[in-house]
């Protein structure tokens, strides 16, 4: 018998961000701020740990996938002997009855003629009985290892199993930690003098045309730290993408006029000192490290319903596949209030309870709740909307 390997360990790597400054580019000296101010350490080190498990779980599956293989040959090795005993047992048992049958015979042909010999016969006999129970014996000794047999393919193909699960929720804990780190480093601040100049029109005022050269200096002041900022983080992630084509919303806190003066006849120059933050989104941070937009809010959903991961994350927490169906189409699947679009739909998510809804226009909503701890299918069946019906 093959002993069962226990599988399950605790995902306790630290969730770390990513902090980093944004370089200044006015004109003169900038003072950068910091958006994150807390202190945290590189994920790198969690992420070197994930990939060794996720590299070790790999070789393990690879070993019990082998010792599954040999188990099926032994195991098929193993029925065609018990065929073959089996077989001999019924010809044994067949040769017995004939030889009780001519016994018999023999018997009563011996009443009539004293010169035949019995006990010739009933040796015989018994060395037959003691043959089919030999035989039988053999029988049962077979099928006890048959048995065990399948009990081990059983428990190696349990094994496997274990071990394909804890290396998809090592997966997804490395994504879930990549999505954090690039979410962090997308947090910057920085306050810097920027200055603009414009040319006014003759159609302008004076102050009209002040304030162009003041907001061009502020739209060309956070377009720059817009694609600063990307580059700088796609370089810190290793990230081959063009900046041009995210979507990165940047915020002017405050400024202040440091300086306004024309220049020439029809030109305007304006200085300001800006404070400029960035806005990033839970979609950008899934375009960066390549989550599918379906599965970027089930990935965020995690620290939202266990505060953080891993530290208040219980030791053996574990995501299940849900799939959920329904009885039309172009309708919509919510999930604890989220989207996750039409059905069919397979969504990987934490073990848990949940609140599921599907929708459409000229239906009636379907609800239902889930306790999630292993893969589930769930059917909704929505019926017509009385407004529907009536129409119909």
């Amino acid at each position: 018998m093959i002993k069962r390997i226990l599988t399950t360990t605790a995902l306790c790597a630290a969730l770390l961000g990513l902090s980093s400054h944004v370089p200044a580019f006015a004109e003169s000296s900038p003072e950068v701020g910091n958006a994150a101010s807390e202190t945290e350490p590189s994920g790198d080190d969690v992420l070197t740990e994930i990939n060794q498990q996720i590299e070790s779980v790999k070789e393990e599956i690879k070993a019990a996938h082998a010792e599954r293989e040999q188990l099926a040959v032994a195991l098929d090795r193993k029925s065609v002997e018990l065929s073959g005993q089996q077989a001999r047992v019924k010809e044994l048992n067949h040769s017995l009855v004939q030889a009780r049958r001519e016994l018999e015979a023999r018997f009563q042909n011996s009443l009539k003629d004293r010169g035949v010999h019995l006990d010739q016969d009933l040796r015989s006999y018994w060395e037959a009985v003691a043959a089919l129970d030999n035989e039988r014996a053999n029988e049962a000794a077979m099928q006890a290892d048959h048995q065990g047999l399948t009990a081990q393919l059983g428990l190696g193909t349990q094994k496997e199993d274990a071990l394909n699960t804890r290396l998809e929720e090592l997966r997804i804990h490395r994504k879930h930690i990549q999505l954090r780190t690039a979410l962090r480093a997308l947090q910057r601040q920085a306050t810097v003098e920027y200055g603009a100049t414009v040319e006014c029109n003759e159609n302008m005022t004076l102050r009209r045309c002040a304030d162009s050269s003041a907001d061009a200096a502020l739209n060309e002041s956070a377009e720059r730290f817009r694609q600063e900022t990307l580059k700088q983080v796609l370089s810190d992630l290793g990230i081959t993408l063009d900046p041009n084509t995210l979507d990165l919303g940047i915020e002017v806190t405050g400024h202040e006029v440091l300086e306004q003066r024309f220049e020439g006849a029809a030109s305007h120059h304006s200085r300001l000192r800006i404070s400029l933050r960035t806005q990033p989104d839970r979609k950008l941070a899934c375009q960066l490290v390549e989550v599918s937009p379906s599965g970027c809010t089930s990935f965020f959903a995690y620290p939202d319903r266990a505060n953080a991961w891993p530290e208040n994350a219980a030791a053996n927490a574990r995501w299940a596949p849900l799939t959920i169906r329904s009885n039309v189409f172009n309708d919509e699947v919510l999930i604890d209030g989220n989207s996750y679009g039409p059905t069919p739909v397979t969504i990987s998510l934490p073990t848990g309870r949940y609140q599921v809804e599907v929708r459409k226009d000229g239906f009636e909503n379907a609800k239902a709740e889930v306790a999630l701890n292993r893969s589930q299918t769930l059917r909704m069946e929505l019926s017509p909307s009385e407004t529907a019906a009536a129409a119909q």
